[in-house]
């Protein structure tokens, strides 16, 4: 993951040992515009009684989770696996034939999306759902899962160690929405992740309120 530069009145905050030993931050508000974002959360400094309300501008908001939790974090990336349904080929992953283990196979497909995805992505988000995971694993042929390359081919690399022949197939560029159609993906998002919330978008813009 490539970590971007935020403002850097934040980043001094963020880098501050006051910060660091009793700061946080809480997501306050949010508003959409068309397709921009404005999303407004305050920043307790760690200096006593010492608090400010800042304000976030997505413009090109494509994806969004805001959660009104507290936490210590709060990064902008240009290289994420939030981002991999924005800017990778979406494919399908098929198999030909069934495991002969396959609670192990559940085991190291979960394990492996967990490590590659750090968790932020829910497990269930690509596989196919038509089936529950376990039944998914025992059956004898079909499609596994649909989404970004990166992923599928590591879920490929397991499904080959259980001799299951799988084969990637078909596939299209990452979409987005532009008035009420979808479209090809032709702009490099990035995404801001605030603890467990997080937004997909061109460009942010941060200023104090």
């Amino acid at each position: 993951m490539r970590l971007e530069a935020l403002n850097k009145e934040l980043e001094d905050i963020f880098s501050s040992i006051e910060f660091e030993d009793n700061g946080g931050i809480h997501i306050t508000g949010t508003g959409w515009f068309s397709d921009n974002l404005r999303l407004e959360f305050s920043i307790k400094t760690g200096i006593e009684e010492q608090n400010q309300l800042w304000e976030v501008k997505v413009k090109g908001a494509r994806d969004e989770l805001i959660k009104s939790d507290i936490t210590a974090k709060l990064e902008l990336f240009e290289e994420h696996p939030l981002l991999w349904t924005h800017n990778q080929r979406q494919t399908n992953l098929y198999f030909g034939q069934p495991t002969s283990r396959p609670h192990e196979l559940f085991t190291d497909i979960y394990s492996t999306h967990s490590r590659l995805t750090r968790s932020c992505i829910p497990f269930n988000k690509f596989i196919n759902t038509n089936l529950s995971i376990i039944n998914l694993c025992k059956s004898s042929s079909g499609l596994f899962a649909s989404g970004p390359i990166k992923l599928m081919d590591e879920y490929l690399k397991i499904l080959e160690s259980h001799n299951m022949n799988p084969t990637i197939v078909g596939g299209h560029n990452p979409k987005r929405w532009l008035n009420g159609y979808q479209v090809d993906e032709t702009e490099i998002v990035k995404v801001l992740v605030i603890g467990h919330s997080y937004i997909v978008g061109e460009t942010f813009e941060f200023n104090r309120v």
